[in-house]
């Protein structure tokens, strides 16, 4: 559980500074300066949407964390007889 954990946290830290950077740079663009553009980037930003769109990221993260993992420890033969209907393999 460990392992899921850590790549979820890793992954989402990665994208939400990528959510950030993608809203940061035009507004960083129109204005003079960091602190100037920080500033309307915080009164610009529709702070309910950016964070469900993010808890949307968080778990689909989540989500393929999880199937990675599985994979993993029930091996690719498993899965695929898990997935595919072939009950010999699944066992």
């Amino acid at each position: 559980m460990g392992r899921i954990r850590w790549k979820t946290f890793l992954f989402t830290l990665v994208t939400l500074l990528f959510c950030v950077l993608e809203e940061m740079i035009p507004v960083l663009l129109r204005h003079e300066g960091m602190e100037a553009a920080l500033r309307a980037m915080v009164r610009e930003i529709h702070w309910p949407l950016f964070s469900v769109l993010n808890l949307w990221i968080v778990g689909g993260l989540l989500l393929y964390s999880l199937a990675a993992e599985f994979y993993h420890a029930l091996g690719a033969e498993c899965v695929k007889g898990l997935l595919f209907g072939d009950d010999e393999e699944a066992r």
